[in-house]
């Protein structure tokens, strides 16, 4: 929602939250439950399907949308020959390799790290410099082609996803420093965090 000209980072509501934190206790007791019980081959398999998962998701919701067959084709290291699929297969292997990448170390790294302008240029830079340039070109409404994304850097140009204008590009450290001031905040509950980290996807 605007507020004086930027996005206010969206949480739920104090009436809607008690039902969450609920869910979130129950998630919490099962997983403690369950872990003990899963050794690490099959922990290291649950984690590659999740990551195909997430990939697929996250893509559609981006309009990169990958097939599941497609997918399961380039988990074989089977590329289609059509060069549209075949560039979103490639993105949804950089996705799966990016977020096993970040796995080991995020572990290590303080809650309001996570939030912060340099780790989320960290996370683009690895997964752009994984793919190649005709999946970094920067096109205008028109279509035309205004050069390459840099991986990494905060861009200093006007965009635009689908129908979504992108705020303007004086603005983007601004909203970043404001999205790790909300989302960063070291006081959140271990249950609370779970709701951050939804939220802060969305």
């Amino acid at each position: 929602m605007p507020v004086g000209g930027q996005m206010e980072p969206i949480l739920p509501m104090d009436s809607e939250l008690v039902p969450i934190l609920e869910l979130i206790s129950d998630l919490r007791t099962e997983c403690a439950l369950l872990m003990p019980q899963i050794g690490a081959e099959a922990r290291s398999s649950l984690s590659r399907i999740l990551r195909a998962m997430n990939s697929y998701y996250t893509n559609k919701i981006e309009g990169q949308h990958t097939y599941p067959a497609d997918l399961e084709d380039a988990l074989g290291s089977k590329f289609s020959t059509d060069a549209g699929i075949k560039k979103k297969q490639q993105l949804a292997m950089a996705h799966m390799q990016v977020e096993e990448e970040f796995e080991a170390s995020v572990k290590h790294i303080a809650w309001e790290d996570l939030f912060t302008e340099a780790w989320v240029c960290r996370i683009h830079d690895s997964l752009y410099s994984k793919l190649g340039e005709d999946s970094r070109i920067i096109f205008d409404r028109d279509g035309n082609n205004k050069g390459l994304m840099a991986p990494g850097v905060i861009r200093s140009g006007w965009v635009q996803v689908g129908s979504h204008d992108a705020p303007d590009p004086d603005d983007v450290k601004g909203l970043l420093e404001h999205f790790g001031f909300r989302y960063g905040a070291p006081k959140y509950s271990a249950s609370m965090k779970l709701v951050v980290a939804g939220a802060s996807l969305h």
